[in-house]
C-alpha cells in the first residue's frame, strides 16, 4: 500500500506513460497485445527485467508523459486555465514574475527576497498600465506566480502569505465592482418586468413571445 506523497507520486508518473502508450495505439487504431509476440509475452525473464528496471532502478529520467499527470495537468488548469476570456492576458505578466522567482529554493531567510522581486517585477509591469483591464491582468498574474512561488520557499514568517493577500485583495477590488454591476442590471431587468431579458445575461438565447410561440405552434399542427 502506497503511503506517503512521494511513492504516490511516483506511482502516478509511472502508470501515465502507459496511459499515454494506450491514447497512442488507439489514435492508430491498434491494441497493446499484439505490439508484443508471443515470445515476448511469455518470457518470465523479460518480465522480471522490466519490473526491475521500473522498481528497483537507482535514477528514474522522467519523460514527458511522467511528468504531464493527471494531478498536474488539473494544477497547471487551475493555475493558469481560461486565461483566454480575459481581455488583456495575464500570460506576459505571469512569465516575467515567474521569471522573476527561478527555479531556486529559498529557506526563511530568503523569503524576503522573493517577495522583494516579485514585487518589483509588478512594480515594472504597472507602470505602463493604463487601464483597469490591465492591472487587473498583473494581479492575476501575480497570484499564479505566487502560489507557484509558496513551493520553492519557507514561508514560516508568512511574508509570501501576506504578499499574496494583498494582490488577492486588490484583484477582487478591480473584478467585483463590474460583476456587481452585471448582476444589478440582471436583477433591475426582472424587476421592471424585462424577463425576456434574463437569458441574454446568463448567456442564453432570448425565448420567443408567447404570440410568436402560438403562431409556430398554429403552423405546425397545420
Amino acid at each position: 500500500m502506497l503511503t506517503s506523497p512521494l511513492n504516490f507520486q511516483s506511482s502516478k508518473a509511472m502508470v501515465a506513460p502507459l496511459d499515454d502508450v494506450g491514447a497512442r495505439l488507439a489514435r492508430i487504431g491498434a491494441e497493446p497485445r499484439p505490439v508484443l509476440d508471443e515470445p515476448e509475452r511469455i518470457s518470465r525473464w523479460l518480465q522480471r527485467k522490466a519490473s526491475r528496471r521500473i522498481w528497483e532502478a537507482s535514477t528514474l529520467r522522467r519523460t514527458k508523459a511522467m511528468t504531464r499527470t493527471p494531478r498536474r495537468v488539473l494544477e497547471e488548469r487551475a493555475l493558469l486555465g481560461n486565461w483566454s476570456a480575459f481581455l488583456e492576458s495575464p500570460a506576459p505578466h505571469y512569465a516575467a514574475l515567474k521569471s522573476a522567482v527561478g527555479q531556486g529554493y529559498y529557506d526563511y531567510r530568503g523569503t524576503a527576497i522573493v517577495v522583494l522581486s516579485l514585487e518589483t517585477t509588478a512594480a515594472r509591469c504597472m507602470a505602463p498600465s493604463a487601464s483597469d483591464l490591465q492591472r487587473l491582468a498583473i494581479h492575476r498574474g501575480m497570484l499564479s506566480a505566487a502560489i507557484e512561488a509558496m513551493a520553492q520557499v519557507d514561508d514560516s514568517l508568512a511574508e509570501l502569505a501576506e504578499h499574496f493577500r494583498e494582490h488577492e485583495h486588490a484583484y477582487l477590488a478591480l473584478l467585483l465592482p463590474p460583476l456587481r454591476n452585471v448582476l444589478l442590471t440582471a436583477r433591475f431587468a426582472r424587476a421592471r418586468g424585462l424577463g425576456r431579458l434574463w437569458p441574454l445575461v446568463r448567456g442564453r438565447d432570448i425565448p420567443p413571445r408567447t404570440s410568436e410561440r402560438a403562431r409556430t405552434c398554429g403552423r405546425a399542427s397545420a
